[in-house]
């Protein structure tokens, strides 16, 4: 890691789908390493994070502010010590039953040495294939996912994270750490993006889980608002999340919304601060009270 390129990309799963094309066509000036780990917590990201300030100067990441971040947290216990430069800490990772067996036979297929990719022409960490982009381009589409047609039930029980835990500390707990990596970094530009969430997500969450999320925006500006290096982009008002169409559930977007986040990026656009946040709330409030919720639902009770 200490030969990789000073430009990163570290969050949780949709900038997985980011293309070197698509990249370089926005940000010429710049080459990115795509570090996305999926479905991370801040507290998973800040160890790589502070991996990577220690091992070289740093001049762009672009991360996420993921809802979930700032109310779970995952064990790291399993790899932070991946992340470290003590060699018997790093050796122990081996000292389990699948390697010492795999290493006794010398075994050579798949589940023992893993699957083997051209990382010149091949997304390693992209999820976006034939299989995902059957469920773009509409509600019908939408609804051959069986995931979509459970999320009928967010009403009666909230979205839960499968693998990770619910945190018992406040938010801004789990965000603090983060936060003190962005004041100690004043030499990175911090570009972290507010994913775009379809309207269906937010209207079948309610309002108390909105007024929540509003919350910890606010309280994440607040603290990041004397940081010269950090850029916060939303682009919930534009009517990209008006469609369900951009979906291929309630949560990942196309990758056309990874190309207006870049747009914003190289253009400095879209940007949230403490002086526009309310009006910016206001909007995609307005979205989402406009947005016919009946038409899934009676969508999902007519199903065969």
């Amino acid at each position: 890691m200490q030969n990789i390129e000073s430009n990163h990309i570290l969050d949780s799963k949709n900038p997985n789908n980011l293309q070197d094309s698509i990249l370089d066509s926005i940000q010429s000036k710049n080459i990115f390493v795509n570090l996305s780990m999926w479905g991370s917590t801040l507290n998973e990201r800040n160890i790589v994070f502070s991996y990577l300030f220690k091992q070289k100067v740093i001049k762009n990441v672009i991360t996420t502010l993921d809802w979930w971040v700032f109310h779970y947290e995952n064990d790291v216990s399993k790899f932070d010590f991946l992340y470290t430069n003590n060699f018997g800490e790093i050796f122990k990772m081996y000292f389990n039953e699948k390697t010492i067996k795999c290493a006794f036979l010398w075994e050579k297929s798949e589940p023992c040495v893993g699957k083997k990719f051209d990382i010149f022409n091949e997304s390693i960490v992209s999820w976006m294939g034939d299989d995902s982009m059957k469920y773009f381009g509409g509600l019908q589409n939408f609804l051959k996912n069986k995931g979509n047609v459970a999320a009928r039930n967010l009403r009666e029980k909230p979205l839960e994270m499968g693998n990770i835990t619910k945190s018992n500390k406040f938010s801004q707990e789990l965000a603090t750490p983060f936060i003190k990596i962005l004041e100690s970094n004043p030499q990175t530009q911090f570009h972290i993006i507010l994913p775009t969430y379809p309207r269906l997500f937010w209207a079948l969450q309610g309002e108390i889980f909105f007024t929540t999320w509003q919350e910890n925006i606010r309280f994440f500006l607040r603290h990041t608002r004397h940081l010269r290096n950090v850029r916060i982009y939303g682009l919930d008002d534009l009517n990209f999340a008006d469609d369900i169409a951009n979906f291929k559930d309630i949560q990942h977007y196309s990758p056309q919304m990874n190309v207006l986040q870049l747009r914003a990026i190289a253009t400095q656009s879209h940007i949230l601060n403490t002086q526009n946040i309310e009006s910016y709330f206001a909007k995609m409030q307005e979205k989402i009270k406009n947005y016919d919720v009946t038409a899934f639902l009676n969508a999902v009770e007519n199903m065969p």
